[in-house]
């Protein structure tokens, strides 16, 4: 039997709740939501040195985005306003997703905290550095 790794748990247990979650809160009144209630898709990668979260956020500006860490918890908010109706206007349907939409997950114990976001063509790209001491180093035989 293969043991999984830290990681592969990690995300056999985020997949787990994301399935609760989506199957016991439901959505605001008004509000289209994909995937995730309330939510957005992630992605999550490791390499030696970091951690790296990418977040599909389409349609969403930097200062509609705000993104904390705080005790090896990742949050991401981002709101998206309904846009003016112009007068004369009216809608016969509307599916694009507005409102406030929200993501926390809990990052593995090494992530220090260090860390750079860019959002570009849609995704939001996180890099959360390692704390030195969870990085690979060879160790001498004397």
């Amino acid at each position: 039997m293969n043991a999984l790794t830290p990681l592969a748990a990690f995300d056999r247990n985020l997949d787990w709740m994301d399935r609760f979650f989506a199957n016991t809160l439901k959505p605001a009144s008004g509000t289209h939501l994909r995937n995730h209630a309330g939510a957005f898709p992630l992605e999550l990668k490791e390499n030696d040195g970091a951690y790296v979260i990418y977040a599909e956020l389409p349609g969403f500006k930097n200062e509609d985005v705000d993104v904390s860490l705080e005790d090896n918890v990742l949050t991401i908010r981002a709101e998206k306003k309904h846009a003016d109706v112009a007068e004369g206007e009216r809608y016969h349907f509307s599916e694009r997703g507005y409102g406030e939409f929200v993501r926390a997950i809990r990052l593995p114990k090494h992530a220090s905290g260090e860390a750079s976001a860019r959002l570009e063509d849609g995704v939001l790209t996180l890099t959360i550095n390692k704390a030195a001491d969870a990085k690979p180093r060879k160790i001498e035989i004397q």
